[in-house]
């Protein structure tokens, strides 16, 4: 299969990409995950979604990190799986890329080279700033209306990118890390999280704006929403939640008062989900902002778009409604 040394997103001398299959490796914190599109020259669509819980980023918090044997060892594996699973989906290129865990980890480099020996694999390591702006690429791209701020809680990492202007930051703060620097309290993490938010000047003046959620941990959190309040869609797409009502809802998840198992969440995603709240608490108390959307498209397909010419900014949903 072929593969691309460099993210035409880092190198701009990568060719772009105009047609058939595209896989995407997502080596995350919390989870590695595959994902293939078809039909790049137009408006990509999700053929294949799988995903493996495999903790890199568990234990990271203050001083020195390393990625762990076992949670290599599994890493390792799922990447074999799913590139043999990309290639018979008929994917001509995989893009895998790894973010905050290898980033960050003092032997990043070296799972990166296992990768490469074992496998024969080149992933790129996303820096803190390319993952916010990929992850508003992706964001913007399916919610061309939304004003504010692109959200993207990692297990090892949060990326805050303005959707207007070119302002981005990466803070070392992600659901792992959270609830190691807490003590596993979850107010606390909230407290710890909105100290670092209010260093960032320019999330003062956000007047009238929202937060963008990406990723499927924030997902979860709109999911449980949606089966709380019994809403009748199963629409999740720019799923809306006003900001009293958000850190209302967030606050009962932090303290254990909503039932995980209203929506068949994964034991390894329940047992965060406090800290994905607590996140969500923080970012709803900046000052002005008046609410959350979630968007079912973020950094993989940040990526994705990265990779041809020029993005589509369209709903997914008008976009495979329209599609004859």
């Amino acid at each position: 299969m072929e593969q691309t040394a460099q993210l035409r997103f880092s190198n701009p001398a990568v060719a772009p990409l105009t047609h058939g299959r595209l896989a995407v490796v997502d080596i995350g914190s919390s989870s590695v995950r595959l994902v293939v599109y078809d039909d790049v020259e137009k408006y990509p669509y999700m053929v294949l979604n799988q995903k493996v819980w495999c903790a890199l980023g568990e234990g990271k918090g203050k001083g020195t990190f390393r990625l762990e044997a076992e949670a290599m060892e599994r890493t390792l594996a799922a990447l074999e799986w799913f590139t043999w699973v990309a290639r018979e989906a008929g994917a001509g290129l995989i893009l895998p890329f790894a973010t905050s865990a290898v980033r960050e980890a003092e032997n990043g480099p070296d799972f990166i080279a296992l990768a490469r020996k074992e496998l024969g694999l080149r992933v790129s390591i996303l820096t803190g700033e390319e993952e916010a702006r990929l992850s508003a690429l992706g964001a913007t791209a399916s919610i061309p209306d939304a004003k504010g701020v692109v959200i993207d809680l990692g297990g090892g990492s949060l990326e805050l990118s303005d959707t207007e202007l070119d302002r981005f930051v990466s803070l070392p703060l992600g659901v792992f890390s959270l609830k190691n620097l807490s003590g596993n309290n979850p107010v606390k993490a909230a407290e710890i999280l909105g100290e670092e938010l209010a260093r960032i000047d320019w999330l003062k003046s956000l007047q009238g704006r929202s937060l963008l959620a990406i990723g499927s941990g924030m997902r979860s959190i709109a999911r449980l929403h949606m089966a709380a309040c019994k809403y009748p869609l199963s629409i999740l797409h720019d799923y809306r939640l006003p900001k009293d009502n958000g850190l209302a809802f967030c606050e009962a998840l932090m303290a254990g008062k909503i039932d995980a198992h209203l929506h068949d969440l994964s034991r390894a995603y329940s047992d965060v989900l406090p800290y994905r709240a607590a996140a969500l608490t923080a970012l709803l108390r900046i000052p002005y902002i008046d609410e959350v959307r979630f968007a079912t498209f973020g950094l993989r397909e940040g990526v994705l778009f990265s990779q041809t010419d020029s993005p589509v900014r369209q709903s997914p949903l008008l976009a495979f409604a329209m599609d004859d």
